[in-house]
């Protein structure tokens, strides 16, 4: 988003909520370059998106969070041909960052919240039955 998202919001009217909609659909969208492929890195340690240096800037990651989700960084990256997703003021801080809430999305084909958690429900059990990764669901 271009604009910083309020942490105190006053008591809510319809046209407030309009304004925030407003503010908050302003996005700018760092489409894949095609550089290189480094698009998502999910580790033990880290969640990062983007990857590859852009001159001597930054570790080359559009954003980065720790392994406990709670510390990140960002800086220009030829994955997505993006700036520091901090602002003008990110120099200041080398890009680091203190997460202070997150908000993740999952897509499904499913119209109902009903549908998809049947439709879960029936995932996970063929991958208890049939997967290593049946330890961690």
């Amino acid at each position: 988003m271009k604009k910083r998202r309020t942490t105190t919001l006053p008591e809510m009217s319809p046209t407030l909520l309009d304004e925030i909609a407003h503010n908050e659909g302003d996005i700018e969208v760092f489409w894949w370059t095609g550089e290189n492929e480094l698009c998502m890195l999910i580790a033990d340690d880290k969640i990062a998106a983007g990857g590859g240096t852009v001159g001597r800037s930054g570790a080359g990651f559009g954003f980065v969070l720790d392994g406990n989700l709670t510390l990140g960084s960002s800086g220009p990256c030829l994955t997505y041909g993006n700036p520091c997703l901090l602002g003008d003021d990110s120099g200041k801080d080398g890009g680091m960052f203190e997460v202070a809430n997150m908000e993740i999305w999952a897509m499904t084909p499913h119209f109902f919240v009903a549908d998809a958690e049947k439709c879960e429900r029936s995932m996970k059990e063929n991958i208890m039955d049939q997967s290593a990764w049946a330890n961690f669901l």
